[in-house]
């Protein structure tokens, strides 16, 4: 192990000796995802970040690991409910959570997986999470999400099992057909167990 960090060490020198401009490039970029980052927080400009936050974590694995560290703690502080939900920067938060696949947020999507951005709901809305942001990113994030998903099937009341369950299906790997079916043995919903019957049939 020692020789291993030695060997890292040198390697960090010589790249510092090569590119003497690497490390305030480096701090140039954090700074920017960091403004960024503030700038999400706020319903005037959250949009606009959303979206350089969104290109910059496909391409950056600096920025993707300072959103990996960061959005978890927006998304468990839940949303400022505001007139148009498009404005909400905690929605914003949440679905660039699911977007790049953060998996780090998936136990603060479980929290406010029963909120909904519309009180008009119909099956075929449900079923696909079309109005539960923090379910359909959770969907998105897919099998690494399922740890977070089974504990919502476990502890979760009637709605959150049931979003819980349609984040399952919507996932629709082999691992998450198993674990809905294993938890329709001891679902007390009939209705429930229902779905999940004919979930993971197909």
């Amino acid at each position: 192990m020692r020789l291993s960090l030695t060997l890292l060490a040198i390697a960090a020198a010589l790249s510092c000796a090569v590119w003497p401009d690497a490390l305030p490039v480096l701090a140039q970029e954090q700074a920017t995802v960091s403004k960024l980052f503030q700038r999400l927080q706020s319903s005037e400009t959250d949009d606009q970040a959303a979206v350089q936050l969104l290109k910059l974590g496909k391409s950056d694995a600096a920025a993707r690991r300072y959103l990996a560290d960061h959005l978890p703690g927006m998304i468990e502080a839940g949303p400022k409910y505001v007139p148009e939900w498009p404005g909400s920067p905690w929605l914003n938060a949440v679905q660039l959570a699911g977007e790049l696949n953060i998996v780090e947020a998936a136990p603060s999507l479980c929290k406010w997986i029963s909120v909904s951005t519309s009180s008009v709901l119909t099956l075929s809305g449900e079923s696909h999470l079309r109005t539960s942001p923090a379910g359909a990113a959770l969907a998105q994030i897919g099998d690494p999400a399922i740890p977070a998903l089974r504990g919502l099937l476990e502890r979760g009341g009637s709605k959150d099992r049931w979003r819980a369950a349609y984040a399952l299906a919507l996932i629709g790997s082999s691992k998450a057909v198993a674990t809905i079916h294993e938890h329709a043995a001891h679902e007390p919903d009939e209705s429930l167990v229902a779905f999940i019957n004919k979930a993971t049939s197909k």
